[in-house]
């Protein structure tokens, strides 16, 4: 379990109960690969609880521009923003926090 004491845009601290590192670097190859093709997108949902980021569920999808959408439903967050290989799976991370941010 991972404990990661997270400030977040200055709208509250989230807390990580899972790595947020293994999901994303469990996506990262197909991010890479698409971004040959297309704007490759992170979509998916973090559920939050009491303050702490208890589930992550990631994927990647492509499409032709960049789209983006952060929506809280409850305890969970719905999510779909571009990713760039060039800013590294600490670029995907810091744009998790930031959809935080923009719920918080």
């Amino acid at each position: 379990m991972m404990v990661t004491d997270t400030k977040s845009s200055g709208r509250g601290t989230f807390l990580w109960r899972i790595n947020p590192f293994e999901v994303i670097a469990s996506i990262w190859k197909d991010v890479v690969e698409g971004s040959r093709v297309a704007v490759p997108h992170a979509v998916g949902t973090m559920k939050t609880s009491h303050g702490s980021v208890v589930e992550l569920e990631l994927s990647v999808v492509l499409y032709p521009s960049e789209k983006r959408l952060v929506v809280k439903d409850g305890d969970e967050v719905y999510f779909l923003f571009p990713v760039s290989p060039a800013d590294g799976p600490e670029g995907l991370y810091v744009k998790l926090i930031e959809a935080l941010g923009m719920v918080a």
